[in-house]
């Protein structure tokens, strides 16, 4: 579909980190990010989320949106950089008790 700097930068480190990395590290961190994406779909709330890749770290937000008249997932990308500070971590934001569905 779409693609910026950020989501090319995130995709190439997933490659990258799958090479290196054995491939059941590898999938550790990408069942984190699919947890993340899962999260998501239950609640359909904001969700803020910090995953780390090949030692890189990334912070995302996942929106649930409208797109030409059908709901869609609106997922933003930003790399943080690297470092040992950096953990996988997600958090969801409970913005529907305050909202009135129609």
């Amino acid at each position: 579909m779409f693609e910026n700097d950020r989501h090319k930068t995130f995709t190439e480190s997933v490659r990258k980190h799958e090479q290196e990395k054995t491939q059941s590290e590898f999938k550790a961190l990408y069942s984190f990010c699919n947890y993340v994406d899962s999260e998501f779909r239950r609640k359909l709330e904001p969700t803020f989320a910090f995953e780390t890749v090949s030692r890189e770290g990334f912070s995302s937000c996942r929106f649930l949106i409208e797109y030409k008249k059908t709901p869609a997932i609106l997922t933003l990308i930003v790399s943080c950089g690297t470092g040992t500070e950096l953990f996988n971590d997600v958090y969801t934001c409970q913005v529907r008790k305050y909202l009135t569905l129609h």
